[in-house]
């Protein structure tokens, strides 16, 4: 499974720690859009350059991706890619624009590439996993298009892949100077779910139920078929999709910050009387 997730931030939510953005960071950028990741990979400024507005609020929640990986028969190890190692992060430009990779004026495309030669587990333990989670902005386009690629030489499994979380979002603007984001999505047959920025997120997904916080998380998923969200304000929003027909699930996972639960993305499991 691959998963796309954020969090949506409350309007006049407190920051709990400070902001994720501060020290050095890398960017790709063209003349719609710009992204930039700190020195750990996180996606700490997406910014519409059409519109002249930051649409990360909170970078603080920011994380630069999650896999979930079985440790036993009913136990599971999240691995975040926070608490790994800095990667080595690459910026690369296509040469096909008329100014050449790199070069002021260039078209091109631009990828910012994550790599990793070893993934350790929450309790320590050095998996030789190899990664790259890579991020690409083609020249003459908004849109940013994410891939993964895994060489998994350890014995254990890799049940999900998080990649890109787009953490912290602060909505869209609205009449007013207020902050909204409209909900649409077509894994339940494009229903309007209204404004979740300052309503609840919308029960969706068939683990609801069981594995997350009603109206603090919302899944979207479909099963070797066509999954996309919209949200947006008056003027500008931001849309998700799969594009790659080779995966058999996939999944856009909305959770909302601040919440009651502990900082941070986890699963929430269902009590024992739920699950015997």
């Amino acid at each position: 499974m691959r998963t796309f997730a954020w969090a949506a931030a409350r309007r006049g939510s407190k920051r709990a720690r400070q902001p994720a953005r501060a020290g050095k960071v890398r960017t790709i950028e063209n003349k719609f859009v710009s992204l930039s990741v700190d020195a750990k990979g996180r996606i700490v400024s997406l910014r519409n350059l059409a519109m002249g507005t930051e649409l990360i609020a909170h970078p603080e929640v920011a994380e630069p991706w999650r896999l979930i990986i079985p440790s036993g028969r009913h136990t599971i190890d999240f691995v975040l890619g926070s608490q790994q190692p800095a990667p080595r992060i690459q910026v690369a430009c296509d040469s096909d624009g008329p100014g050449g990779a790199g070069s002021a004026g260039s078209q091109g495309s631009q990828t910012l590439t994550l790599s990793y030669e070893r993934l350790r587990t929450p309790g320590g333990q050095s998996l030789p996993i190899r990664a790259r989670f890579i991020l690409r902005l083609p020249g003459e386009s908004a849109d940013i298009e994410g891939r993964v690629e895994l060489d998994n030489r350890s014995r254990r499994n890799i049940d999900e892949v998080e990649f890109p979380i787009v953490a912290g979002l602060g909505g869209f603007r609205a009449r007013g100077g207020r902050k909204v984001a409209r909900l649409l999505s077509a894994c339940d047959w494009g229903h309007f779910h209204g404004d979740v920025l300052n309503g609840p997120l919308p029960n969706t997904g068939r683990e609801w139920g069981l594995f997350v916080r009603e109206h603090e998380t919302a899944m979207f998923e479909q099963h070797r078929g066509n999954v996309w969200v919209d949200l947006w304000g008056d003027d500008e929003g931001l849309f998700l999709m799969h594009r790659d027909p080779g995966f058999a699930d996939f999944a856009v996972k909305m959770e909302r910050y601040p919440s009651a639960q502990p900082h941070g993305m986890h699963q929430v499991y269902p009590p024992v009387r739920r699950t015997g």
